[in-house]
């Protein structure tokens, strides 16, 4: 999909966009909670 949006974006389906990016941005979310809530070690 990327590709696509990149290189024709003219075609690109919005409300195909809207369907993945609103389904994966809750599996995003989850994901980077890992991350931003583990504790910062020193260096």
């Amino acid at each position: 999909m990327r590709d696509v949006l990149i290189h024709n974006y003219i075609g690109v389906d919005t409300e195909e966009v809207w369907n993945v990016a609103s389904m994966r941005i809750p599996e995003l979310v989850l994901a980077l909670r890992k991350y931003l809530l583990r504790p910062v070690l020193p260096e």
